[in-house]
């Protein structure tokens, strides 16, 4: 299963980085830009909610199978509508919407099942395995992205690497040799609705993680725009081009990377509090540094900076909801659990777009950096008024009355 997200998801960078590039150089509009965006991450606000609901009835593993077959076909009509001279600006945003819900169910089964698959003591270091995944693309995707858009005929061209990439990990999870308990029993939309609100109730009853998930929205609200703000910054004020903004991406990723090989020793080290928030505050700080930048390469140092700490402080956060969460729930719980993150992703990304062609990205950036600082402070305060997470505390029970 490793193998086959590592390749998916640096296939899946392919896909925003030539969507967003192709988009800003046909319309030259920050705010359509900032539409692929959106249609990326507003699935998991209208649907994370109720999401969980199929997963958790599934059976997991043939349901990432089915959502990776069907990505694929969804990537594919992109290039084929461009070949045929139909690619619209509606159709960029109807597939990417697409792409993202079934993304959606994806992300939810897959940290479903990653407990069943490693023993409990190695959970964290499977979370941050699992997150090296999303790392490891977001550092080599978006490089390999932005030289091939600067020397292929259009950008949509290499979509049919992204859909190859889907029908490689459909074809690890047939290998997979785990199987998945029997599918649980189906029911109405009443019903539907009553489970749903189920894994909510269990993510939001822990006054722990109610502080750390809350906070996180918060920082997601102000850093989300940053995929906005990077092609801006790279064409309009560092004048790199688009090997510019995939180098930022991919700078950003390596921190990630970097973060995510660290996590285990760190958690062991350090207390989750200090992982958690000591990452935002890094995140922010670095961000805002970036606003005073002139040239590629200090942009690039300080951008995978940012993102150094933000390996550790997910995989943190995984660990604790998938100790605290009974199996039965994993699927709701962590869809709901990005909806409730996401839910501010759209807000923020509404909100810069317009700003970018308004004030400009050196302010949007500067103004991101210096909201991040201050909600990890006051996270970190918050925290302390309801006590310290522990990774070794293990209390599936807690949601049982939920």
């Amino acid at each position: 299963m490793w193998l086959g997200q590592l390749l998916s998801k640096t296939g899946s960078q392919f896909n925003y980085i030539a969507l967003a590039w192709l988009v800003l150089q046909t319309t030259g509009s920050a705010m359509a830009t900032g539409g692929v965006y959106l249609a990326q991450v507003l699935p998991a606000a209208l649907l994370g909610w109720v999401a969980g609901v199929p997963v958790d009835r599934a059976d997991r593993r043939k349901l990432m199978f089915h959502c990776d077959w069907m990505r694929a076909a969804l990537v594919l009509i992109l290039p084929i509508s461009f070949a045929l001279h139909s690619l619209q600006e509606w159709l960029i945003y109807l597939v990417t919407f697409a792409i993202s819900a079934l993304s959606l169910l994806f992300y939810a089964a897959e940290k479903s099942v990653i407990p069943a698959l490693v023993p409990a003591e190695e959970l964290t270091e499977a979370n941050a395995w699992a997150e090296m995944t999303e790392q490891f693309g977001a550092l080599v995707g978006p490089v390999v992205a932005g030289i091939l858009i600067a020397v292929l005929p259009s950008p949509v061209h290499i979509l049919y690497l992204d859909a190859a990439t889907f029908a490689v990990s459909a074809v690890t999870l047939v290998l997979l040799a785990w199987r998945d308990h029997p599918a649980r029993a189906a029911g109405g939309a009443g019903q539907m609705l009553r489970e749903a609100r189920e894994g909510l109730a269990c993510l939001l009853k822990d006054p722990l993680l109610r502080v750390v998930f809350f906070t996180a929205a918060t920082v997601n609200f102000l850093v989300a725009p940053f995929t906005v703000v990077f092609p801006v910054l790279s064409d309009r004020v560092l004048h790199a081009g688009a090997a510019g903004f995939g180098w930022l991406m991919g700078a950003f990723g390596a921190g990630m990377l970097a973060g995510s090989l660290a996590a285990g020793r760190l958690s062991r080290a350090l207390r989750p509090a200090n992982l958690i928030y000591g990452g935002m505050a890094l995140l922010g700080g670095a961000l805002a540094a970036i606003a005073a930048c002139n040239e590629l390469w200090p942009a690039v140092a300080l951008a995978a900076l940012a993102a150094t700490g933000v390996g550790p402080s997910n995989a943190v956060i995984l660990t604790l909801v998938q100790k605290a969460t009974p199996e039965r729930l994993l699927g709701r719980v962590f869809a709901s659990l990005s909806a409730l993150v996401q839910v501010a992703v759209p807000l923020g990304v509404a909100l810069v777009s317009p700003l970018l062609d308004l004030l400009g990205s050196r302010s949007v950036l500067l103004g991101m950096g210096l909201g991040i600082l201050l909600a990890a402070g006051l996270g970190r305060l918050w925290l302390g008024t309801v006590g310290e997470p522990r990774l070794e505390a293990s209390n599936p029970a807690a949601c049982a009355g939920s």
